[in-house]
């Protein structure tokens, strides 16, 4: 996520079994813009599974109050962090003009949307007064399965490493 020109960071990979595999694949390769641009296409088809949800996931339920509300705004109170559809499609679709997506300096990647364009993004993202945080910005699946980030990650390795092993064999 990036907000008033700062950048916010998570780290997914507290086990640093992604990064070692990246300092791998810059060490020998050097060009990680092959293997980055397949993670951002998987980020983003993986984060379209917290838009099917029929029921709250992982999130705090929203009160029956704003259900009621929503519903009769929009046809459903699910998913939680879909309404005007502009989150959506910031985190689906790497071309929406909310969507940030760059692959640097051939070797790092960042992913996120703009708040400029999306101002209540950080309200969803990290919570205010009464209401709780639903973040949206974290590597997909794991919206609604409790290993999702795991499985990301370990896809996310492979990727790597299936890069690294092809690019030495051809060297």
């Amino acid at each position: 996520m990036v907000e008033n020109n700062k950048e916010k960071r998570y780290s997914v990979d507290p086990d640093k079994t992604f990064q070692k595999s990246i300092e791998k694949a810059i060490k020998l390769t050097g060009d990680l813009t092959i293997p980055l641009t397949e993670i951002t296409k998987m980020w983003y088809k993986g984060n379209r599974s917290m838009f099917t949800l029929k029921g709250p996931g992982k999130y705090k339920d929203i009160s029956e109050k704003w259900k009621k509300r929503k519903s009769y705004l929009i046809g459903s109170a699910y998913p939680i962090n879909e309404f005007t559809g502009e989150t959506k499609e910031a985190i689906t679709n790497a071309s929406s003009r909310s969507a940030f997506n760059q692959i640097v300096n051939k070797q790092s990647l960042l992913l996120g949307v703009y708040t400029s364009d999306l101002p209540y993004a950080g309200v969803n993202q990290y919570g205010y007064k009464n209401r709780p945080a639903r973040p949206f910005l974290l590597t997909g699946a794991e919206q609604v399965a409790t290993d999702g980030q795991a499985k990301a990650i370990s896809l996310y390795t492979k990727i790597l490493n299936k890069y690294v092993k092809q690019a030495t064999e051809n060297a």
